[in-house]
């Protein structure tokens, strides 16, 4: 418990800028509630919360790290709009009711065939106009670069030999075969991430 807590405490200072970024350069006022799949720390919640108020949140993870994140929830005093689930995100039922998901650092995690069955499981949830964001390192097309993002994806093969370094493209169409429409790809973090964005036709 001491080390899950440290490593989620660790990954919540990571993550607190790019999700004020996000919640700053996307426009989430349509939306009523956000299903943040293997949301960690509940960073990206928080923020999204923090700057649309008429938006509530579920943060899914594993049940050792859901116990540290509502301690952080609890004290970002936003306990009363967002919530959290436990469980496998690949295998558990969610929590029923988001109009949008967003699975960060999640995609690079899993082998191709995993992608597609998640995929088609998060347009199976979303209703008609539901949005699927996906934040991850990846490479160009031409899988030049980003260094950085090249050079990250490569430790994780030291914890991970299931770290999948996907192409910008390879999302792309992946988010396409499963159904979503109006598919966009823009940089995000500089020289390291990715936004993927689809929608729910």
């Amino acid at each position: 418990p001491r080390t899950t807590a440290e490593f989620v405490r660790g990954q919540h200072a990571g993550s607190l800028g790019p999700a004020t970024l996000l919640a700053r350069s996307h426009d989430f006022s349509e939306y009523t509630c956000l299903l943040d799949l293997g949301g960690g720390s509940g960073a990206f919640s928080i923020e999204a919360a923090k700057r649309y108020p008429g938006l509530s949140a579920v943060m899914f993870d594993l049940p050792q790290v859901v116990a540290e994140a509502e301690k952080i929830i609890q004290g970002a005093g936003l306990a009363d709009r967002i919530i959290c689930a436990s469980g496998d995100l690949r295998t558990d039922p969610w929590p029923k009711g988001a109009d949008l998901i967003l699975l960060s650092y999640i995609v690079s995690c899993y082998e191709p065939q995993t992608l597609r069955t998640l995929l088609a499981r998060t347009l199976a949830y979303l209703p008609v106009g539901g949005r699927l964001l996906i934040h991850d390192f990846a490479l160009n097309a031409d899988r030049s670069g980003p260094h950085n993002a090249a050079l990250f994806l490569f430790g994780q093969l030291s914890a991970s030999a299931q770290t999948q370094a996907y192409t910008v493209d390879e999302l792309s169409v992946a988010m396409q075969e499963a159904g979503y429409r109006d598919v966009a790809i823009q940089p995000f973090l500089p020289n390291l991430t990715f936004l993927v964005s689809g929608r729910k036709s």
